[in-house]
């Protein structure tokens, strides 16, 4: 089974019948749906953990992926196991953004910073969660028995739009 947080998608599996003792070691191959050949995930072949970080294999969000994993003990292979089909843009979960106050006299500054992408560039540096993916965030604040909520800040691919939080409408007003 795929877990996916923040576009960093791991397989993870659980032991087959007869492997109690801890000492079988695992194969995975990953392909994309349509392709005939599988192809070995190269640092997941011959581990022992039950995990394997496929994140730069499944780099496509867009695409369908499946992965394999196959046990061996003492010299004996088993059948390949197949995972569901996984898309990584219908199935990662985002972690909430940092986020940053600044006050001021008659204000709070708000800085939210989406969470960090697996994928890096060709030159090393990271590619941004907003080059990825669209987020929408809204703000609320309380204060006493009052509730008052922003319009929703919105981060785009290209960057940040930011929203007046001047204009902060009462959304109800709730006994403590």
């Amino acid at each position: 089974m795929f877990r996916s947080i923040d576009y960093k998608n791991v397989l993870h599996w659980k032991p087959g019948k007869g492997i109690y003792n801890g000492k079988a070691v695992y194969f995975v191959q990953h392909k994309i749906y349509g392709e005939k050949q599988w192809t070995n995930a190269t640092h997941c072949l011959g581990i022992t953990k039950m995990s394997c970080d496929l994140s730069q294999e499944t780099s496509d969000r867009r695409e369908f992926y499946y992965a394999r994993v196959q046990a061996a003990l003492s010299g004996v292979h088993s059948p390949w196991v197949l995972s569901q089909r996984f898309v990584p843009q219908w199935e990662t979960f985002f972690s909430p953004p940092k986020v940053k106050l600044a006050a001021k006299e008659r204000s709070i500054l708000v800085h939210l910073r989406p969470p960090h992408s697996p994928y890096r560039r060709r030159k090393g540096g990271w590619i941004s969660m907003k080059k990825l993916h669209k987020f929408n965030y809204r703000i609320y604040v309380s204060h006493g028995n009052i509730t008052m909520v922003s319009d929703t800040v919105k981060c785009f691919y290209q960057g940040l739009q930011h929203a007046e939080h001047d204009n902060l409408a009462e959304e109800s007003v709730r006994e403590k």
